[in-house]
């Protein structure tokens, strides 16, 4: 879609949809991460440990893919890939300039690969995020195979609903 708009029109566009995930990041007392292009970080239990992080990213990712399923945005609909993961990473700022709070790790990376290469309109969670969603009940279904950059193949797993 970047390539058939403006650049002020697509920032325009970005701006009304972050502004609203902001506003369920806020209502769920988690943590934006950045944002870098059309790509949107949030984590669950950075700075602050919480025993129902599995739970509460779950609940952004089902605010997120239903306000974009349900909403027009200046005549276009738009189609998110979601993905999500749990694990360990190190937070923190690094460098002397632009100072920018950060998450690093595997873990990140593999969510943000899942994100880009993931099915659009669904939530795709990576088995680092299965035993968290198992104990909180969340509905998981398995669909298809898909092979991971650098790694064997495996099923998609996605996030259906709530619990």
């Amino acid at each position: 879609m970047s390539a058939t708009m403006a650049p002020p029109q697509l920032v325009v566009l970005l701006n009304q949809v972050f502004t609203k995930f902001d506003e369920f990041v806020e209502e769920l007392a988690l943590e934006k991460i950045k944002t870098v292009g059309d790509e949107y970080m949030v984590a669950a239990g950075v700075p602050v440990p919480r025993d129902d992080h599995a739970e509460a990213i779950a609940e952004l990712a089902l605010r997120i893919r239903d306000y974009m399923a349900s909403n027009d945005f200046d005549g276009h609909r738009l189609e998110l890939r979601i993905g999500i993961n749990s694990g360990p990473v190190v937070a923190g700022i690094i460098g002397t300039h632009k100072f920018t709070y950060d998450l690093w790790g595997d873990t990140v990376n593999t969510a943000s690969r899942m994100g880009s290469g993931g099915i659009s309109g669904r939530i795709q969670v990576f088995p680092g995020y299965l035993p968290a969603a198992r104990r909180q009940r969340l509905p998981l279904r398995s669909q298809g195979h898909h092979r991971r950059q650098r790694q064997r193949p495996n099923g998609h797993v996605l996030l259906t609903g709530r619990n």
